[in-house]
């Protein structure tokens, strides 16, 4: 039935819909960065805090130069003071993985191929914390867990770690490369049953900002080793290029393209798991937390709004 409707009405569908999800998605939102916020404000009584950044997605060179060259200010004139809070890094990363939009209103995710599951929504996260060696090299404990705020779950711890990072790796000519590296042992179930017993994982990513222009260029990547793994997944490949276009100094659209491909156990060679395209905007809410609704196109789906599953990237700096 969804299939028949002309082009305009499924459009209209699919724009009502998404605004539905997103005030689903804002409530989270809001629990979450009103604890992160609090959080840091409990930590900087009494101390100065470093200057706010962006997360590490889709970062603004110019605003990150400017941002690093006030803690570079700081850490030389106060080289001795190894506590000041300039030199401590905490974060969130977090993938918002929704329902379809014929499920609108029910707590349910869409699988990989934008089928319908029975697994609840939720935030797949990453929480880094680290100290500064540099203005742009840190290192300390690493938590991945997700955050399930329907069906009674609530939050569970996935791998801890510790991870190192480069926040320019290569900064020249309008050309910017993160890189990092993570250690990390698993403490969920599944994979500790399995055998998994570490994991070597880097999430690099790339960016490119066109001279006198509106557009960048980019792309997320992650590669992961699951050590000692007896059955499933052996490691992964993963890879999210896009490009932006800046609208104003806090909005812009991006279009990105997902692909995982996954090594088995007993195969040879990668198994494509997931391919999608993910149009979206990117809100800078605050100085410190950045969120990017989107909407996925699947590509070994058909175009409905029961296979057009929605979204988000939700970044947030609180130190």
């Amino acid at each position: 039935m969804l299939a028949s409707l002309p082009l305009m009405v499924w459009l209209k569908m699919c724009g009502e819909c998404l605004v539905k999800q997103l005030s689903v998605l804002c409530l989270s939102l809001i629990c979450l960065c009103s604890g992160a916020m609090a959080f840091a404000e409990s930590s900087s009584s009494g101390s100065t805090q470093g200057s706010p950044k962006s997360a590490l997605a889709w970062v603004d060179p110019a605003t990150e130069s400017s941002s690093l060259g006030q803690n570079s200010a700081v850490m030389e004139s106060d080289h001795n003071d190894y506590l000041n809070l300039d030199r401590f890094y905490v974060s969130y990363f977090g993938t918002y993985h929704g329902s379809d939009l014929s499920q609108i209103g029910k707590p349910y995710q869409a699988d990989q191929n934008g089928n319908k599951s029975r697994n609840p929504m939720d935030f797949d996260s990453e929480l880094t914390t680290a100290y500064m060696v540099t203005p742009d090299i840190g290192v300390g404990p690493y938590m991945q867990f997700h955050i399930t705020p329907v069906m009674g779950q609530g939050v569970g711890v996935d791998y801890l770690g510790v991870k190192t990072f480069d926040k320019k790796t290569i900064a020249v000519d309008h050309f910017t490369m993160y890189s990092n590296l993570i250690l990390e042992a698993p403490t969920n179930t599944y994979d500790i049953n399995r055998g998994v017993f570490g994991a070597v994982k880097t999430t690099p990513f790339v960016r490119y900002d066109f001279p006198r222009s509106r557009f960048s260029v980019g792309s997320w990547s992650e590669l992961k080793d699951y050590a000692g793994a007896g059955s499933g997944k052996m490691y992964k490949v993963y890879v999210d290029p896009y490009v932006n276009y800046q609208l104003t100094s806090g909005i812009s659209l991006n279009l990105s393209y997902e692909m995982e491909a996954d090594h088995f156990h007993g195969t040879s060679g990668l198994s494509l798991y997931e391919s999608d395209f993910q149009p979206g905007v990117l809100f800078n809410v605050t100085k410190k937390i950045l969120v990017n609704p989107y909407l996925q196109f699947f590509t070994n789906n058909r175009l409905t709004a029961d296979t057009t599953a929605v979204g988000a990237v939700i970044t947030a700096r609180v130190l």
